[in-house]
């Protein structure tokens, strides 16, 4: 069984992408089934690796499901959340020019962004931060193992990615109700219904990732709308015994 988590091959040249699928073509003839997390996922793999049909199944990520607890949104400035990797897929950059989108629009002093991870890009974003004078906007953090109180005082969550499986962050923040605005793309776009569990915006137009941000803070009813819908949709359809089921059984079917 193989198992794709996202299919990242964007960004090398066209000599790699052409080795990278011969590879999975060639061991796909070695591999009873595939495992697809996500539904756009999935069609991808069908497009793009050509795989068959038959040998694909889409059993969809799942996370344990926090208590519903009552937010501790700070009242002095909104915190917006990102868990990342530094790196071209994540593509957390985007990040700085969200920020300055909402300088220009003259509503950055609403919100502080808690940037969380590691990565080869991390030095790079951190630079940017200074020299672009965000650091009264911005604050990163190492991975922790209590990312719960992260979570708990977050106002929304921010998806920069440049492709995802089905991302497990995004999971997770909607599971404690918080709004996500997060890039159109595969894996975003099969937990976001734009305008009922969040927003989706274009990867070259972070001015609209911007847009929603104070719509969101100019809306409590939308908010809370929004919070209420992607809590009853990870309830009801991410669960981790969900997926456990599926996996097992096509574990013993095999």
């Amino acid at each position: 069984v193989h198992t794709f988590h996202g299919l990242h091959i964007d960004k090398y040249n066209k000599v790699m992408k052409y080795f990278y699928i011969t590879l999975e073509k060639i061991l796909s003839s070695f591999t009873d089934k595939f495992i697809s997390v996500s539904r756009s996922e999935f069609e991808r793999l069908i497009l793009k690796l050509k795989l068959n049909e038959a040998k694909l199944i889409l059993i969809e990520n799942g996370i344990d499901i926090p208590e519903k607890l009552e937010d501790q949104i700070s009242k002095d400035k909104l915190n917006v959340i990102t868990i990342t990797r530094f790196d071209y897929a994540k593509n957390t950059l985007l990040l700085v020019n969200i920020i300055n989108a909402l300088i220009e629009l003259n509503c950055s002093a609403r919100f502080n962004f808690k940037v969380i991870g590691e990565g080869e890009e991390r030095f790079k974003f951190e630079k940017l931060v200074i020299e672009q004078n965000l650091n009264s906007s911005v604050q990163v953090f190492s991975f922790t193992e209590n990312i719960e109180e992260h979570y708990r005082d977050s106002f929304c969550y921010i998806s920069t990615s440049r492709s995802e499986g089905l991302p497990l962050t995004v999971l997770e923040a909607m599971s404690y109700g918080i709004p996500v605005i997060a890039t159109n793309v595969v894996g975003n776009k099969d937990l976001i219904q734009h305008g009922v569990t969040g927003f989706l915006f274009d990867l070259t137009s972070p001015k609209s990732a911007a847009e929603f941000l104070i719509e969101l803070s100019n809306n409590n009813n939308l908010r809370g709308n929004i919070s209420s819908n992607c809590r009853k949709l990870v309830v009801d359809k991410y669960n981790v015994n969900i997926m456990i089921s599926k996996t097992s059984s096509l574990y013993n079917t095999l």
